[in-house]
């Protein structure tokens, strides 16, 4: 396995550890309401991407893209019919939080593939 590949492996979770522990130091998560897995998301994507290149010579980032802007069209749907109304801020951080579940999952799937191929 490549050194550079080993650490956008390893980046996700270290990243998630050092990021939760100045959280909650600095006491962020009662003040805006932002939380680890929001800051996370972006290198899981990263992540993702290179790890998927490497070991299926594709990338995962277009069928995510795909997958995230179905899922964006569901929850836009849902918001309207349960609160009769969108309301941004509520919906992009749902957005946003789903974003992080479903690259999270991709994440371990595309690491256990790792070991299999």
């Amino acid at each position: 396995m490549n050194g550079l590949v080993f650490v956008w492996y390893i980046l996700p979770l270290v990243s998630f550890g050092v990021i939760q522990f100045f959280m909650n130091k600095r006491h962020l998560t009662n003040q805006n309401g932002l939380r680890t897995p929001d800051l996370v998301t972006p290198i899981l994507i990263l992540s993702v991407h290179f790890t998927s290149k490497n070991v299926l010579n594709e990338s995962l980032l277009p069928y995510f893209s795909l997958m995230m802007l179905l899922i964006a069209m569901l929850i836009a749907v849902f918001h309207v019919k349960y609160f009769k109304v969108l309301n941004y801020k509520r919906y992009f951080k749902m957005l946003w939080r789903i974003a992080f579940l479903v690259i999270s999952l991709i994440y371990v799937v595309v690491f256990i593939l790792q070991f299999i191929l």
